[in-house]
């Protein structure tokens, strides 16, 4: 790699963190940035070198130049939540770890579930839209409402038991309350599997086999009740797709071909669709969007996307 560019700033910084030498980490990132200013993973990252010092003030202001940056990212949010948290600002705290926990944030709904169980006094907190503060308007987009959103706190559906006489419809309604949550945190789309998975992992004593939920999404589907399920080409790979969406056959495209694959890379889908690059980046982001789509870069592979939603495996 070329020395004295952004990117080599950025992953020596990310080696002397690996190391936990927070010091030489937060010099590298503060390097990265003065050569690229919008390398918002450097901002991100060295707010949370400043965290681990206990530099909170610094932390906050690292994760706002992330979030001015590129503000649907869930790693600056739920940074910002924890320095808020160490400084008992409650209000602010649960909505920066509510944002990080809607942006795909697995510790940010752990610690607000156990918030939850442990009755904390951030649930009671008057809660302010750092968002507002930070973006200098109304309201973040595209989630609408979120601070009354965030009043509903997580009012989680009753799970249907396979013994009960009429499990059937009760497990239809279930489901239908599962992709409401699944719109925000997913898309709205999801492999059948991963859905079966996301039932178990919020609730464990869930009983009904994955054909009689498969049964179920079918019959909301004859009802119009979903949008369906779909076959991706190629594959055995199930998806139910809970709201209508821009879905046009180009991102289609990409899924069939994700379905072949552990990730995509930008020349793999030129390869196999011939489309130019402004066509495949149109509809990677719009999937971005949606949170179907999560992507990792590295200096050696380059950018590659993956489908964690859809449960993309061979």
């Amino acid at each position: 790699m070329e020395e004295d560019t952004a990117q080599y700033w950025f992953e020596l910084g990310k080696y002397h963190s690996s190391l936990e030498n927070s010091r030489n980490a937060i010099e590298c990132y503060k390097k990265c940035v003065e050569k690229a200013p919008k390398f918002y993973k450097a901002w991100s990252n060295m707010a949370a070198e400043f965290f681990q010092l206990k530099n909170y003030k610094n932390s906050i202001e690292c994760c706002k130049k992330a979030i001015k940056i590129k503000d649907n990212e869930a790693n600056p949010w739920l940074t910002l939540g924890a320095n808020y948290f160490q400084l008992n600002d409650d209000g602010r705290s649960y909505f920066c770890f509510h944002r990080a926990r809607v942006l795909g944030s697995n510790k940010a709904k752990k610690f607000l579930e156990k918030a939850e169980r442990l009755k904390d006094k951030i649930l009671d907190a008057e809660i302010i839209d750092v968002a507002a503060e930070i973006l200098e308007r109304e309201k973040i987009e595209p989630l609408e409402n979120e601070v009354e959103a965030l009043r509903e706190r997580y009012y989680k559906p009753k799970p249907p038991k396979f013994d009960d006489k009429d499990y059937l419809a009760k497990l239809r309604g279930f489901l239908l309350e599962i992709g409401n949550e699944l719109i925000i945190e997913k898309g709205g789309i999801i492999s059948v599997l991963e859905l079966y998975s996301y039932i178990k992992a919020e609730y464990p004593l869930f009983d009904i086999p994955p054909k009689e939920v498969l049964k179920a999404l079918r019959a909301l589907e004859k009802n119009n009740l979903i949008v369906g399920i779909k076959t991706l080409e190629g594959s055995n790979i199930n998806i139910v797709q809970f709201v209508p969406s821009d879905l046009t056959s180009d991102l289609t495209e990409i899924l069939n071909l994700a379905a072949q694959h552990e990730y995509l890379t930008l020349d793999e889908i030129i390869s196999e669709t011939g489309w130019n690059q402004f066509r495949i980046m149109t509809s990677i982001q719009l999937l971005e969007e949606k949170g179907i789509v999560k992507s990792e870069e590295s200096y050696r592979e380059g950018k590659k996307w993956y489908f964690p939603t859809l449960n993309l495996k061979k």
